[in-house]
C-alpha cells in the first residue's frame, strides 16, 4: 500500500459516523515506535484517526524514555531497528514492574526473519506484518486491548 492509498483509507475511516468500530480506540494512549519517518507518520495518523492518543518514538531508547514518562496503554513497535530492536525494548518495558500487563504489538516488514511464533514466544501479544492497512491496524489493536482485559 502506498502512502497516498493509506491516507485515503485513513480519511475514509475518519469520516465514518461517530460510534462506529473505529472509535474503539477513543482515548487509548499508544506508544508507536518506528524508525522510518514516513511509516511512523502514516501509522500515527491512522491511529489518531481511530481516536487514539499517540506518542511516537524513532528508536527503542527514545521509546523507553517515552514509556516511563507517558505510561501508554499499549506498545506498538517495529522489530528491526538500529542499535536496539523491538525485542530489547519489550524486555526493558517488561522489566518495569508496573508494565508487565501492558499489551505489546510487533510490526515488521521482515517476515522471512521474524516468525509469528518467535514473536509471540518473546512476549508480544500480537504480530502484524508490513505493509499495514490502517483499518486493519485499528482493528487489531482494538482486539489486543479487548483480549488483555
Amino acid at each position: 500500500m502506498t502512502p497516498d492509498t493509506a491516507v485515503q483509507r485513513i480519511l475514509a475511516v475518519s469520516s465514518a459516523p461517530a460510534g462506529t468500530e473505529y472509535r474503539a480506540l477513543d482515548g487509548v494512549r499508544i506508544l508507536l515506535v518506528e524508525d522510518t519517518d514516513d511509516t511512523r507518520e502514516v501509522l500515527a495518523f491512522a491511529l489518531e484517526h481511530c481516536a487514539a492518543i499517540v506518542t511516537t518514538a524513532s528508536s527503542a531508547a527514545e521509546a523507553l524514555e517515552a514509556f516511563r514518562r507517558d505510561r501508554p496503554q499499549i506498545l506498538v513497535t517495529d522489530l528491526a531497528m538500529p542499535h536496539h530492536d523491538g525485542y530489547w525494548l519489550l524486555r526493558e518495558v517488561r522489566a518495569l514492574a508496573s508494565a508487565t500487563a501492558i499489551p505489546a504489538v510487533a510490526l515488521t516488514a521482515f517476515t522471512e526473519h521474524y516468525s509469528r511464533d518467535q514473536v509471540m514466544a518473546a512476549g508480544f501479544d500480537a504480530f502484524i506484518p508490513k505493509p499495514i492497512d490502517p483499518t486493519d491496524l485499528c482493528r487489531a489493536l482494538r482486539q489486543v486491548l479487548r483480549s488483555s482485559r
